[in-house]
């Protein structure tokens, strides 16, 4: 259905920091939606790469594209500025490395959410993935993703994460005050949830909508961090008690067990305080969350986590030198620390050979597009890299390289524990 309406129809949020490699790729997929008239707000955060001046270009060309700075100040409050400054019917969020994956997505939300007297309307997603014998491919994001179409009941949805593939009322986001918060890190799932809670029912359909890059470089976490993410987990389990929403409220434990955890091991903190944290957080699930918690966290000692992060920095120095050194890396071991490891070389920019295994299980002969071989399939001549957990298993296998006349390296787990919280 071709729109024809003298208003604007969706306005398209985009904050930028430093996004200049993925910038044109992101603008022009929405320069090309189709039959729909549109909006790109841009609201550059005080970028220090070429990201300003790529949106200045566009700005000159189009005249729907407005652009607008501020000093660097986080994703919330770019979003927020562009949602005042917004003209659109509906307003579509999107980040910088991001992608449409084809022409009529608005056009097909705005209809859909249009026909339905819908608040909001969305779709499903799908992961850019790097493989490097076929370039990026797709991977469907199946925790997220809807399989009808229709109307769905918030109390029922227990999903608070892939707000970018949804279209927003604006009228209804500005009525009922509906801005991220002001956090620095996991600021979108609250937002997404206090949405969803005040619509109190969305339209989904069965389509790809929204394509997204996972970044795959490792950043250095902060305390501050980890109190945005208890405190948008706290921000959402009141959402989801209040509405009760008990699938919501279970998958936002099960996050903060998994993330927090995380931010334990990349400090090297007592487990305990994540107990702590989510008694703290049931007790007080309608008040004031218990303060011990963030005071214990902004208690710890930087002194450890100081030095923490130079041994991280160290190990990964110690596993470049190594690896650019070699003419053909293998990664021995293929499983959660192979591809950990297989991560760390992307953001190097090496290109392993593969990964070996002492023994080819389950037809298992390909991870993101690299050959997985048994140690007999590989020469002499390539360099192994060992991604295990067991150091019985780090033992055995250095002795089994040993024995082949092959050359190995042992990957300190300090490198291979650490995981970028997303």
């Amino acid at each position: 259905m071709r729109i024809d309406s003298g208003e604007i129809s969706v306005s398209i949020i985009i904050p930028i920091y430093n996004a200049e490699k993925y910038l044109d790729e992101c603008i022009e997929s929405v320069l090309g939606q189709s039959f729909i008239k549109k909006e790109i707000i841009c609201v550059d955060d005080g970028s220090i790469d070429k990201s300003l001046s790529i949106l200045e270009n566009y700005q000159n060309k189009y005249s729907y594209i407005r652009v607008f700075r501020q000093n660097h100040c986080g994703a919330a409050k770019a979003r927020n500025y562009g949602i005042k400054k917004a003209k659109g019917r509906f307003i579509a969020f999107m980040d910088a490395d991001d992608l449409y994956p084809e022409k009529d997505v608005l056009c097909t939300l705005y209809n859909l959410a249009s026909n339905n007297n819908a608040y909001i309307c969305g779709g499903n997603t799908i992961l850019f993935k790097k493989d490097w014998l076929n370039g990026e491919k797709y991977e469907p994001s199946d925790n997220q993703n809807f399989n009808t179409e229709g109307i769905i009941q918030f109390c029922k949805y227990g999903c608070a994460f892939g707000y970018t593939r949804f279209l927003y009322d604006r009228k209804f986001l500005m009525d009922n005050e509906l801005f991220f918060p002001d956090y620095e890190c996991w600021e979108d799932p609250v937002f997404m949830a206090r949405a969803f809670s005040c619509a109190r029912s969305i339209y989904a359909v069965d389509k790809i909508v929204y394509c997204y890059r996972r970044n795959i470089h490792k950043k250095e976490h902060r305390i501050k961090d980890v109190i945005d993410l208890l405190n948008s987990t706290a921000d959402i389990l009141c959402i989801a008690k209040k509405s009760g929403n008990i699938t919501l409220e279970k998958n936002t434990i099960d996050v903060l067990m998994r993330s927090y955890s995380k931010v334990c091991q990349i400090y090297n903190t007592n487990r305990k305080i994540v107990s702590l944290t989510i008694t703290a957080i049931k007790r007080n699930i309608f008040g004031e969350l218990d303060k011990e918690y963030l005071d214990k966290l902004e208690r710890l000692d930087l002194g450890k986590i100081e030095e923490e992060n130079n041994i991280y920095d160290n190990c990964l120095h110690e596993l470049k030198e190594k690896a650019i050194c070699c003419e053909k890396c293998v990664i021995y071991g293929a499983g959660i620390y192979g591809k950990r490891l297989l991560d760390i070389f992307f953001s190097m920019g090496i290109k392993p050979e593969g990964f070996a295994v002492t023994k080819i299980e389950n037809n298992n002969t390909e991870i993101s597009g690299f050959p997985v071989k048994s140690i007999e399939e590989w020469k002499n001549n390539c360099f192994f890299f060992i991604a295990v957990n067991s150091e019985d298993s780090k033992s055995d296998i250095s002795k089994e390289l040993d024995n082949r006349g092959m050359r190995g390296f042992v990957v300190s787990n300090r490198l291979l524990d650490r995981e970028t919280l997303e």
